[in-house]
């Protein structure tokens, strides 16, 4: 099972690159037009036309990378406690912090260095808020998840491994109402005295994404009870996988049209976390079934984390360098997405393979994990 989900783990490193290019991809639809369209160009036609279909359809294959990467951390904590220990050492979850916090912080300096660069000023408190809530980049809010999520592992682990059942509705309850916070901030719905405690449901990532973590300890503690199930209903799996990917696509669509929003997420849309439940429950299930480019996505997969690090400012050097030099790309985002997409590992693949070659290689695990 380790190895299959390495391959998971670079599949999701992948797929979470995808899913930021198509964030660039949506400015060149919304900003950028003025860069490929004539100056008579209807910008706004795009958003019904089969552009942003298509774009929406990349963007459905992949929105399972946080979440995967969640399911895999949480299996592994559940790998790390072993069958004989009541619970994870915190010398342990110390140890994994460690090589979380360092190439974070890391990283995030570089990131509000290259925006100081560019003109951007921040003063101390705001440099203390972005640190302490993944600010320097959108993507970083998952470190901070992890962090709270490793911090909690050694009450998880006693639950998971005894209670496991109530321990996973008590997360999905916990998950059923931040996306209700979502819907109604979609809609904008006022809910009184109820709206704080909705903006923390909407912000707080703990509380929305913890059952993710939960499920992968589950099935890491009970892993020999689980398979047999799922292979048994792999097939039901799949067939479930189809139609949930189906309907969040179709879901998403109509909201986003009926709250008139030209964007929505879509990590916030029920059917979609049910798409990704099955997504995952699958991968598990067909354990032995080969998975194309397996040997290049199994090697990806330890690099994943300094990938997710290291990918933002690729992507964005990428984007803006097309932007300037070869403007007539932006309008074709089947050319566009994956030039980012080969930016945004390719350049930390060969960041991480410098260093790693290089006299400095002890500290390989300090700036990329």
């Amino acid at each position: 099972m380790i190895k299959r989900l390495l391959i998971l783990n670079g599949l999701a490193a992948v797929g979470a690159v995808v899913n930021h290019a198509v964030v660039w991809e949506l400015t060149a639809i919304f900003y950028w037009t003025n860069r490929y369209l004539p100056p008579d160009g209807l910008t706004y036609d795009q958003l019904e036309s089969w552009r942003l279909f298509s774009v929406r359809l990349i963007d459905q294959l992949v929105i399972f990378a946080v979440f995967a990467f969640l399911f895999i951390s949480g299996y592994f904590i559940a790998v790390a406690a072993g069958r004989e220990q009541r619970s994870i050492a915190w010398k342990l979850v110390f140890h994994r912090i460690k090589f979380l916090i360092i190439p974070y912080l890391i990283w995030s300096g570089v990131i509000l260095t290259f925006n100081l660069l560019q003109g951007k000023t921040y003063t101390l408190s705001e440099l203390i808020k972005i640190i302490l809530l993944g600010g320097a980049s959108p993507p970083y809010y998952y470190v901070i998840l992890l962090v709270q999520l490793y911090i909690l592992s050694p009450l998880l682990v006693p639950l998971a491994r005894a209670r496991w059942k109530m321990l996973l509705v008590v997360t999905g309850l916990l998950q059923v109402l931040t996306l209700a916070a979502y819907y109604a901030g979609i809609f904008d719905i006022e809910m009184g005295r109820l709206e704080p405690v909705l903006v923390v449901l909407r912000d707080w990532h703990l509380i929305g994404y913890a059952f993710w973590f939960v499920l992968g300890m589950v099935i890491g503690f009970h892993l020999h009870d689980f398979r047999p199930v799922l292979i048994r209903w792999r097939w039901f799996l799949l067939c479930g996988l189809v139609l949930f990917f189906l309907i969040g696509f179709i879901e998403w669509n109509v909201i986003r049209q009926l709250a008139g929003r030209d964007w929505i997420s879509p990590q916030t849309i029920f059917f979609n976390r049910v798409y990704i439940l099955f997504l995952l429950l699958s991968f598990v299930a067909f354990e032995a079934m080969p998975v194309p480019f397996a040997t290049l996505f199994s090697k990806l997969g330890p690099k994943s984390y300094g990938i997710y690090l290291v990918h933002v400012i690729p992507l964005e050097m990428a984007a803006r360098s097309l932007y300037h030099i070869a403007p007539a790309l932006l309008a074709y985002q089947f050319i566009f997405i994956p030039i980012l997409t080969f930016a945004g590992v390719g350049i930390p693949v060969v960041l991480m393979e410098i260093m790693n070659r290089s006299f400095v290689r002890r500290y390989y695990k300090y700036v990329f994990g």
